[in-house]
């Protein structure tokens, strides 16, 4: 990848009929995302006709069968529920699934190795403040569609780092359109990867719709700049041959 290119990629967990709403905001914009669907919701929280609709526009990822947290059961369940929910969502699907989510950002390196002999070409973690993908299986995200903590230190540091002046204004770290928006003209200058992570469930709780759609049309219809799924990313960084880009597991 040359320093000055920049891919832009958003992701979306527990995709639910609110995430329709989001969908259409994100079409607006042509930007495109990954929604992470629980497997066993389908049906309860959305359809499948409109799961495929989402699909028919963006990325559908697995995010297990049951939203169970990884590092809390054992490697036989943990398998079940990777494996588990890539059959079903390409059943419902009618195509191959290729990307993964850790529920609560949260495995172990068996749960990596089960995803990646599970068939996925990358899987998304919730680690804050990354620029580049250093693995596909561990793919981090830069920010956080949501308020952000002030108790990740080792990510606080990184953010300091890429975006020096952050450190100065910390509201943002509330205000995190704001934050966004600083970030995002950092990497302009560099190139890199820049991920928006959440959950639409969330932005519909706090009412943050506003604030989500002034970020996307800051950063939308750029020259020169890749608007892509989170497995087309990673792809892309591969073919572009990043060195911060490992081999799988």
């Amino acid at each position: 990848m040359k320093r000055n290119k920049l891919i832009v990629t958003t992701s979306w967990d527990d995709t639910s009929r609110i995430d329709l709403k989001l969908c259409e905001l994100l079409e607006n914009y042509r930007i495109k995302a990954t929604f992470y669907a629980i497997s066993n919701w389908i049906g309860k929280k959305i359809s499948a006709d409109e799961l495929r609709h989402i699909s028919g526009g963006h990325e559908v990822g697995a995010h297990t069968l049951s939203h169970a947290m990884l590092t809390c059961v054992g490697k036989e369940v943990a398998k079940e529920e990777i494996l588990g929910s890539k059959t079903s969502l390409e059943r419902i699907l009618g195509k191959r699934v290729t990307s993964f989510a850790y529920p609560y950002g949260a495995y172990r390196r068996e749960h990596v190795e089960i995803v990646g002999e599970a068939g996925f070409l990358c899987a998304r973690t919730t680690k804050l403040y990354f620029t580049k993908i250093e693995n596909p299986f561990e793919t981090n995200i830069t920010m956080l569609a949501a308020p952000h903590g002030v108790r990740d230190f080792e990510g606080l540091t990184r953010l300091f780092r890429q975006t020096p002046k952050t450190i100065f204004k910390l509201y943002a770290l509330k205000k995190w359109n704001k934050l966004g928006k600083m970030m995002f003209d950092s990497f302009l200058k560099r190139g890199g990867v820049f991920h928006i992570f959440g959950h639409a469930w969330v932005i519909d709780q706090y009412k943050s719709w506003a604030r989500l759609e002034d970020l996307l049309a800051y950063i939308a219809f750029r020259n020169n700049l890749k608007y892509l799924t989170v497995t087309d990313c990673v792809k892309k960084s591969q073919e572009n041959g990043d060195r911060g880009v490992k081999n799988a597991t």
